[in-house]
């Protein structure tokens, strides 16, 4: 019997076990779903190490594998989109502002008075002081902070109330609010009446097991109001997660709900930074997230400037039909 090779299986089974084990482990304990977090670095080692088990003997074929692993870690790869016409054009963002913790409030109001979307969808507004009126008058409708938290920003009439909701468990802090906009094309005198639901989020950070609790119990609460939305309504939810993409919790809320994510990329771009330790940006995770339901087609997904957060904004072209 051939033991090398019997050693070389049996190595590749486990890693490719234990990758799965953690998958599994993520939905009933913490720490595995925090690793998920840095998923992307995670296989990049899994690779290294793999490489470096089958190939020791190859030192060129091993450098040559070590680039390539090493690459993969910073390098997004983008999924493709198909051009989409006849609909209605909305563009929408999503960004932490790190409330008064913001580290360049000059960066943060030239990006909003540059008008980078129709509608924000803001987690952590700043309260203190000028707060988000203060920083800016792009906007004529700026509905919130609520709890001290999420806002929102737009150019469009909004219809009826918001609808504040929170995880009806562990706190009354409002984290999710509903606003439903008239985003009617008002350039052309016979288009049709347009609206859409948006929904603000900010999950809480998992940093204790009962945070972890409360961020799940906030998503099932998510995941309850957009299916009793009436059928035909156009959806979008945005915000911080403080899940990344890859945890089964973003999967479950996926599956249960007709939303899916405006990034379908293989490996999305880190959207939370250590910023505080002067880390690079692309060393980070993908937590940021805008969401489409039924009748909204993503044309362009992207990751914005730096504004003096330790999130990134997350900007999404989508046209409704």
């Amino acid at each position: 019997m051939n033991l090398g090779r019997w050693f070389d299986v049996t190595g590749l089974a486990a890693l490719v076990l234990g990758l799965g084990a953690l998958y599994v482990a993520a939905v009933v304990i913490r720490t595995a779903d925090l690793i998920l977090f840095f998923l992307p670095y995670v296989l990049a080692g899994s690779i290294v190490l793999t490489v470096l088990f089958l190939t020791w003997r190859r030192r060129h074929l091993l450098l040559m594998m070590l680039m390539l692993g090493g690459s993969i870690a910073v390098l997004p790869v983008f999924a493709e989109r198909s051009e989409i016409d006849g609909g209605t054009r909305v563009r929408v963002a999503t960004i932490n502002m790190l409330s008064d913790k913001n580290a360049d409030l000059p960066a943060l109001k030239a990006w909003l008075d540059s008008r980078p979307a129709d509608i924000i969808l803001v987690q952590e507004a700043p309260h203190d002081g000028p707060g988000l009126r203060g920083i800016t008058n792009a906007y004529p409708v700026v509905l919130g902070p609520y709890s001290w938290d999420v806002a929102l920003l737009t150019r469009y009439p909004v219809i009826g109330e918001p609808r504040l909701l929170d995880d009806g468990v562990f706190t009354k802090r409002k984290r999710i609010a509903r606003v439903e906009l008239d985003v009617t094309d008002r350039s052309n005198p016979n288009a049709r009446r347009e609206t859409l639901v948006v929904y603000a989020v900010h999950a809480q950070t998992p940093r204790s097991k009962e945070k972890w609790r409360e961020r799940n119990r906030l998503l099932a609460v998510l995941e309850e109001a957009v299916n009793s939305e009436a059928p035909g309504t156009r959806v979008v939810v945005g915000g911080d997660f403080n899940t990344p993409t890859w945890s089964p919790w973003i999967h479950k809320l996926l599956l249960t709900t007709p939303l899916r994510l405006a990034d379908e990329s293989l490996w999305p771009v880190a959207t939370r930074y250590f910023r505080e330790f002067g880390w690079p940006q692309f060393f980070g995770s993908t937590v940021d997230h805008v969401m489409v339901g039924p009748g909204v087609e993503v044309e362009r997904h992207r990751v914005g400037p730096d504004v003096g957060s330790d999130h990134l904004p997350v900007v999404v072209d989508v046209e409704l039909h």
